[in-house]
């Protein structure tokens, strides 16, 4: 299986060989997690096994990070790229997540993760500044972004509104009493903040796993 340091590598080759640009480490785990969270999506498989984690600005693979934080350049160290360590569905993936995200810039990726729920959910409670190795977690993940997928064909599109920080989905919470209510993507957090106490889940921890996502 490759690596979050694998695929990172194949989206700055990407990028130099289409622009000429090294993409900055932000916007390298962003893509990264978007990479993981399609694959998850389109063929219900990981493309690297480590549990991404919910930091401050977006999803992150700890050993990515890592990998960046021990080069003295503060930087990914470029290598040249070896498309032939991933799969022909790998790499499909690969190529699909950079030709719908490659043109976003980091702050736009930032955003785009941060009003998405896989990550949003695993930080409830916690303020914008808080620390946190909370897992988003992959059941999550695949559940959210079929909303956004195009599954029917032979090969699977992300689609468009994908990259809209405003496009809007519907979970379903579910009370101690068994009963359940729809809720806006939107409106969850106030929502579960107002009925914290009353809301179950058997995914998650007490603070945080409070959705049940649509499957």
């Amino acid at each position: 299986m490759v690596t979050p340091i694998d695929v990172a590598n194949y989206f700055i080759s990407k990028s130099l060989d289409t622009d000429g640009k090294t993409p900055d480490k932000l916007k390298v785990q962003k893509l990264v997690y978007y990479a993981q969270a399609w694959n998850l999506t389109f063929y219900n498989k990981l493309l690297f096994d480590e549990q991404l984690e919910a930091w401050q600005n977006g999803p992150v693979a700890p050993t990515l990070y890592q990998y960046c934080k021990n080069n003295s350049s503060g930087e990914y160290p470029i290598q040249s790229q070896q498309t032939n360590i991933f799969s022909k569905s790998e790499l499909y993936v690969l190529e699909e997540v950079f030709r719908v995200y490659g043109n976003l810039t980091s702050k736009q990726l930032r955003k785009l993760t941060h009003r998405e729920t896989p990550w949003s959910g695993a930080r409830l409670g916690l303020s914008k500044k808080d620390s946190s190795n909370e897992p988003v977690l992959n059941d999550e993940i695949r559940a959210y972004y079929q909303n956004f997928a195009d599954l029917n064909s032979e090969s699977p599109k992300i689609l468009d509104i994908a990259i809209e920080p405003e496009k809007e989905v519907t979970v379903t919470a579910r009370f101690l009493d068994g009963t359940t209510q729809e809720v806006k993507q939107s409106e969850i957090v106030d929502f579960i903040l107002k009925n914290k106490d009353v809301l179950t889940s058997e995914k998650r921890k007490p603070r945080r796993a409070l959705l049940s996502l649509p499957s």
